[in-house]
């Protein structure tokens, strides 16, 4: 019983140590995607999607970054999607990447 318990308690700290470095790779992605400079974003929630996101092809697990409303978006809400080992899945409004990138663009200009 004693080295079941073990056993238990190994991997629910390798459990523990994957979600927290998956969890900061998509921190680390999400941070490079806006840039040093981000626009306003509101309010954001992040949560794993366990169960898969259904507008995604395939249904993927994946990190679910929401904001309330985007400055460059018309202050709309915008996701982006980052799978668990890091990369950028999906965003929504699609083209939320070249309106980053006409944003710092116009940053630099000023």
């Amino acid at each position: 019983m004693k080295q079941l318990f073990k056993l238990l308690l190994l991997v629910a700290f390798v459990c523990a140590v994957a979600y927290t470095i998956s969890y900061a790779g998509a921190r680390a992605t999400v941070g490079r995607f806006l840039g040093l400079q981000p626009p306003e974003m509101g309010t954001r929630a992040i949560r794993f999607a366990y169960d898969g996101v259904a507008a995604l092809p395939g249904k993927p697990r994946v990190w679910e970054f929401s904001y309330s409303r985007v400055s460059i978006n018309g202050n709309r809400p915008a996701k982006i999607y980052v799978s668990p080992g890091g990369k950028i899945v999906a965003t929504v409004p699609k083209d939320l990447d070249r309106m980053l990138e006409a944003f710092a663009k116009s940053k630099e200009v000023q």
